[in-house]
């Protein structure tokens, strides 16, 4: 967040025409308002800073989760202006994870994807109907795809995506398992995928999920043995979504049914199930508690090890139906809530400390 704001305030002090100057600042304030979205998910109702001071010792204080939201939804709408304004192109070069999206113009697609995710996930935790109905909006100015839409998988690929490689100098994608071999599976995922109409399972699933040519037991017994790894990312080049067209759909989904268009809502969720998963089309989605957790299962397939599942399972409190194995003893399983303020961060602030804070 402070790398934005140093980011804009070089620009303004620069000699860049107005145009190149709003094109910096609108990419800046997007990244910006996903960076409060991203510590949002780790802080949840412990809540964040979200200035940025001058003098980087002196710490901005914690505002609620209801305020960071209001924070980042504005921001990212302050960006969309700044980037309506920004001419005809950037006056940096963007990586190929950008491609399709690497003008002012075209960027205001991916800020309005952006945007969708944080209304959607402001809208189960408060805002309700009013930003539901904004995300619909948002969508519709993003880059997803028309309902209904006749759609390859490689369509619901189209999106951002962080670049990794191998060549020197460049980062390596730590959360491929031919980089960190420590990464597994739980063994729940396998077991709770659903059918294709001809047995074979969830693709989503078979594209995602290997099992281990043999399982690995954790030493001391504090874990469980695991018996597959993640196919999402297979090499330490492989990219990572930032947002894919796929994700988009379910968010309108997710909307429709909290608005309670049901019909709307099975569109949308028969096109991930059949194009992403090889699963039938569904007659219906039933009531809306039923709608909610058909939707949950293909975020969670389609979404898998793209950093949601946890967020999501929180913000609809189903944080128990997460898996324990270890359910008693010195090891026993617990799912966080929160990831807590660092200690060194409660130590520096005076009185009175941000919650989570000794």
């Amino acid at each position: 967040m402070r790398n934005a704001v140093n980011l804009i305030n070089a620009v303004e002090a620069s000699t860049l025409n107005d145009a190149s100057k709003k094109a910096a600042a609108g990419f800046a304030k997007t990244f910006r308002a996903l960076d409060v979205m991203f510590v949002l998910y780790a802080r949840d109702t412990l809540g964040l800073p979200v200035d940025i001071t001058e003098d980087p010792n002196v710490l901005a204080p914690f505002v609620s989760k209801d305020s960071a939201y209001k924070f980042a939804t504005g921001l990212m709408d302050e960006a969309k202006a700044d980037l309506a304004a920004g001419g005809a192109s950037f006056p940096f070069t963007l990586s190929r994870g950008y491609a399709g999206f690497d003008t002012p113009a075209t960027l205001i697609k991916l800020n309005r994807a952006l945007q969708a995710r944080i209304l959607v996930n402001r809208g189960s935790q408060g805002c309700g109907n009013a930003c539901y109905t904004q995300a619909l909006t948002a969508i519709g100015e993003s880059f997803a795809t028309a309902p209904g839409a006749a759609i390859t998988l490689a369509q619901l690929n189209v999106g951002v995506y962080h670049n990794f490689s191998t060549a020197t100098g460049d980062v390596q994608n730590g959360n491929s398992f031919a980089f960190n071999k420590s990464l597994f599976a739980h063994a729940s995922t396998v077991t709770e995928a659903r059918t294709q109409p001809g047995g074979a399972p969830d693709d989503r699933l078979a594209r995602k999920i290997v099992p281990l040519g043999t399982p690995v037991s954790p030493p001391q017994g504090i874990g469980i043995p695991a018996e597959y790894t993640f196919n999402v990312y297979p090499t330490p080049s492989s990219d990572v979504p930032l947002i894919r067209n796929e994700e988009l759909i379910l968010l309108r989904a997710e909307a429709n049914i909290q608005l309670n268009n049901l019909a709307a809502a099975l569109v949308d969720i028969n096109t991930v199930r059949t194009v992403s998963g090889k699963l039938a089309a569904l007659g219906t989605l039933g009531t809306q508690a039923q709608a909610m957790d058909e939707l949950l299962y293909n975020r969670r397939y389609s979404l898998l090890f793209e950093g949601q599942r946890w967020n999501d399972y929180r913000r609809f409190g189903r944080l128990a139906q997460l898996p324990l194995d270890i359910t008693s003893g010195p090891n026993t399983h617990f799912v966080a809530k929160v990831q807590p303020v660092p200690l060194a961060e409660c130590d520096a602030r005076p009185a009175p400390k941000p919650q989570g804070c000794p």
